[in-house]
């Protein structure tokens, strides 16, 4: 290939990656943002603030995968997210 056909190509790769780098840095932002409203969750609901940081997080343990097919992961994620949400709406649901 000739320099003049490549230039083309590394343009779209340039704009390519800098359309990523946007997305990767919009998503650190919104991370970010999140984690700092964990103390807030927290302070309205134990169960709930628990559940949303473990989501953003990690579970209490660690996990081989993150493959919701696999029956450990999944039962991870309902004793470690689901039972807290339950309990969660079980408190707001007798108020």
């Amino acid at each position: 290939m000739g320099t003049y056909v490549l230039v083309p190509y590394i343009y779209g790769l340039v704009a390519l990656l800098d359309s990523r780098i946007k997305l990767l840095a919009i998503s650190i932002s919104t991370y970010q943002t999140a984690q700092q409203q964990i103390g807030e969750l927290l302070a309205a609901s134990e169960n709930y603030g628990l559940a949303v940081s473990r989501c953003l997080s990690g579970l209490s343990r660690p996990m081989k995968t993150t493959d919701l097919n696999d029956r450990d992961f999944k039962n991870a994620v309902h004793e470690d997210i689901i039972c807290l949400l339950e309990k969660n709406l079980e408190v707001y649901h007798d108020i």
